[in-house]
């Protein structure tokens, strides 16, 4: 059996990737699977999932599991913590849990379509939001985004994309999908936003023609498990889309059928792209060594002793008058 465990506080994006790649390790080794934390599901309400294959439901204090954490770099230069597919779980013993960030499509073994029976819309959720053909959605990730430079995209970004949208596909009506509605509003006060929840935000993804995303991985499934397949814009080098280096932060993070965008403006598709990030992924295996448990990742900063309940007062109050740097 293949087990994987959905945390509190894992956004759905993370949620799903873990969940998706556990089911796609199991089938690939002809195993059953099982999902714990299933209570800390964010979708519950409007997605069909399984949380564990047929007749093989078994409680957490029945079963003793061997634990396989995916392999993770730190890259100095970039400041962040790689991924990419970890070769290592085609050789999983059974009743393997396995830990980590799992958010390469090579977990899938060349067979996207898995995504679309793993992940499902319910019946009455499926026409929540309409998006008219001629409307791109802008999904735009604020919140704790912001309090990273590196991480954070420009404006410049959803510019450039907004252009690119319009003279490659005549597109010129937009709408916003955010976390964050002051800084998305702030950002441009002109565009709509789809107001209400997650449930609203994943299904308006789903049903858009065309979209240009931000480095989030909320916006993956939506868009994997249509039918139709829709023109996507991305921010090319992923979490570091406007660093120096030009390296892409983690090369699990480059998905196949979307356009890449650099930071000029300039559009690239997946198969131009595909060099580069394997010579990365490769540079990542031969030549960085980790294997840090996870208990002696620090946190920095003074920052660590304000106590949670002040912080997230300060941050409040931070953002309502300062939506474009704090959430």
């Amino acid at each position: 059996m293949i087990v994987t465990e959905l945390h509190k506080g894992q956004g759905l994006g993370n949620q799903l990737w873990c969940y998706a790649v556990c089911r796609s390790i199991a089938d690939e080794l002809k195993m059953p699977f099982m999902i714990l934390g299933r209570e800390n599901f964010k979708a519950t309400v409007f997605l069909d999932v399984d949380f564990h294959s047929k007749d093989h439901e078994i409680s957490r204090a029945e079963q003793d599991y061997h634990v396989f954490h995916e392999r993770r770099f730190y890259d100095k230069e970039i400041d962040y913590i790689a991924s990419g597919y970890d070769k290592s779980v085609e050789d999983l013993p059974l009743n393997t849990k396995i830990e980590g960030l799992f958010q390469s499509e090579k977990y899938f073994y060349g067979d996207l379509d898995r995504v679309k029976k793993y992940i499902q819309i319910k019946d009455k959720y499926k026409n929540l939001v309409n998006i008219p053909d001629n409307t791109c959605i802008l999904n735009i990730r604020g919140g704790e985004y912001k309090r990273h430079k590196k991480f954070n995209l420009p404006k410049s970004y959803w510019i450039d994309a907004m252009n690119n949208m319009r003279d490659d596909y005549g597109i010129s009506r937009f709408l916003i999908v955010t976390d964050d509605h002051k800084y998305a509003r702030a950002l441009f006060p002109d565009i709509d936003i789809i107001q209400e929840g997650v449930a609203e935000s994943y299904i308006a993804l789903h049903n858009s023609s065309y979209l240009i995303v931000s480095n989030s991985t909320f916006s993956y499934f939506p868009i994997k498990t249509k039918s139709i397949k829709p023109i996507v814009i991305a921010p090319k080098y992923f979490a570091r889309f406007n660093h120096h280096c030009n390296r892409w932060a983690s090369p699990a993070n480059i998905y196949s059928e979307w356009l890449w965008q650099d930071r000029d403006g300039n559009l690239q598709k997946f198969s131009d792209c595909k060099d580069e990030v394997e010579k990365a992924e490769s540079i990542y295996i031969g030549d960085y060594y980790i294997n840090v448990h996870p208990s002696l990742v620090v946190p920095k900063g003074f920052g660590v002793f304000i106590p949670s309940g002040i912080k997230n007062i300060v941050k409040k109050l931070l953002s309502k008058f300062f939506p474009l740097k704090y959430g």
